[in-house]
């Protein structure tokens, strides 16, 4: 829902603008994040990563108000906007590296597999 909020509150300030360059760059550095938050500690099953990939989808075609799949996905790959498995893929793998390079933690972790 907050994706939804955030997003909708974007689009009517962008919409006076008359440009989808700039809903699309709000939405991806505003109302994205609020969509993926914390996503790269969880598992999400295929269907909610599919359900992420349809709200994207969704506030791609209300700023470009275009209805077939193929023109959405050529839209997401020209933005650079990936299948949002393959960014929490990203964004587990970043997790994981700045997890591990925190000494303390690994160190607890570690001791605690051993117990």
């Amino acid at each position: 829902m907050k994706f939804y909020q955030c997003f909708n509150a974007i689009y009517h300030k962008a919409c006076n603008a008359d440009n989808e360059l700039v809903c699309v760059q709000l939405m991806k550095s505003v109302s994205l994040p609020v969509l993926l938050y914390s996503l790269e500690v969880l598992f999400p099953s295929k269907t909610a990563i599919n359900m992420l990939n349809n709200v994207v989808d969704r506030a791609f075609y209300r700023i470009f108000k275009c209805t077939d799949n193929s023109d959405i996905k050529f839209i997401r790959s020209m933005f650079d906007l990936l299948d949002v498995n393959v960014i929490r893929l990203q964004r587990h793998t970043l997790f994981l590296r700045h997890f591990t390079s925190c000494s303390l933690w690994s160190d607890i972790i570690c001791h605690y597999n051993e117990g």
